[in-house]
């Protein structure tokens, strides 16, 4: 008996050094930094529209809401909006943490995406 509790606790020590060893908390960290940069970038959107309102976009034309979605974009934080079949600036490189909100009013379409160069 007394051999098998000693299997049984040496088999339980190196899982647990091999569990240690093996968890990467820096994952975890990334993951975390991503999700709160979407959530700035989410409220960074949000904010836009709300501050313009949703009936301008529907009574600006879409090259005075393009010039003025570029104009807020800078060297850390970019936006494309599209409006209509308009689309002004580039969509965000692969692997970019992005977030964009859709709305529809009358018969046009709208989406504002925003998007960080910085690394999380």
């Amino acid at each position: 008996m007394r051999y098998i509790d000693i299997a049984v606790a040496a088999l339980v020590g190196v899982s647990a050094i091999t569990g240690v060893l093996l968890w990467t908390p820096r994952a975890g960290d990334l993951q975390a930094s991503a999700l709160a940069a979407k959530a700035e970038l989410r409220d960074r959107v949000a904010g836009l529209i709300d501050a313009k309102g949703m009936g301008w976009f529907l009574g600006t034309p879409p090259s005075s809401v393009c010039s003025y979605i570029a104009g807020l974009s800078n060297s850390t934080v970019h936006l494309l909006a599209a409006v209509g079949g308009a689309t002004c600036g580039s969509g965000p490189p692969a692997g970019a943490v992005s977030a964009s909100l859709s709305f529809r009013l009358a018969q046009l379409q709208v989406t504002v995406e925003a998007w960080s160069s910085d690394e999380p």
